[in-house]
């Protein structure tokens, strides 16, 4: 395992037994996001490809700070298409754009009761960012993208709800400090209560 892989590990671990060693209910939140503005590639020889549809998978585990107020932290997957599909037969071009990034998350309910508007902050540290991609060339920064959006939960019982929001940000490299994306997020998500509460 590389030295990279494993700060991200041990960053996760240390997150995760603080978070554990908390008391309060937890709950497990899955999330599907979409990105639904194109991309533009530019190759060297002057063609052009796109980024379509760019997605956003991310599962967090939530802890309830007071009935209105959730903190938690979590994983991302991104993974956008490349059109138009290439081939080749003496090298592998690059048909999909993917990043991975960890997330610190905290969401306001303004009411309590089933139906629940909540304002939120995704906030994440991507290691991966693909600050410059083209059909056979890719290099990465490490970048910071922070989301600021409004949702709406609908609790169905004690355990599930579903939430439907929508975020806008911006992606900043850490070391060149360009703005590589500007993103708005339109999805849904569910989640489930796996702990009551931590005596």
């Amino acid at each position: 395992m590389s030295r990279h892989h494993k700060t991200k590990l041990g960053l996760v671990s240390i997150c995760l037994l603080l978070f554990l060693s908390a008391r309060g209910q937890i709950s497990v939140n899955v999330n599907w996001e979409i990105h639904n503005h194109s991309e533009q590639l530019y190759d060297g020889f002057g063609a052009s490809r796109k980024v379509l549809n760019e997605k956003r998978y991310s599962v967090l585990l939530l802890k309830q700070v007071n009935n209105r107020l959730n903190l938690g932290i979590g994983y991302s997957f991104n993974r956008g298409r490349i059109y138009p599909h290439l081939t080749s037969i003496d090298r592998t071009p690059y048909n999909f754009k993917t990043y991975h990034r960890l997330n610190i998350y905290g969401d306001f309910d303004f009411l309590t009761g089933k139906i629940r508007p909540y304002i939120f902050n995704n906030t994440g540290l991507i290691f991966d960012y693909p600050k410059e991609l083209s059909s056979y060339y890719r290099t990465n920064e490490t970048a910071v993208n922070s989301q600021l959006g409004l949702g709406m939960k609908l609790k169905f019982n004690e355990k599930w709800d579903l939430r439907l929001q929508y975020s806008i940000g911006q992606v900043l490299g850490l070391k060149s400090f360009d703005i590589f994306q500007n993103m708005d997020l339109f999805g849904f998500g569910v989640s489930y209560i796996i702990i009551k509460g931590i005596k």
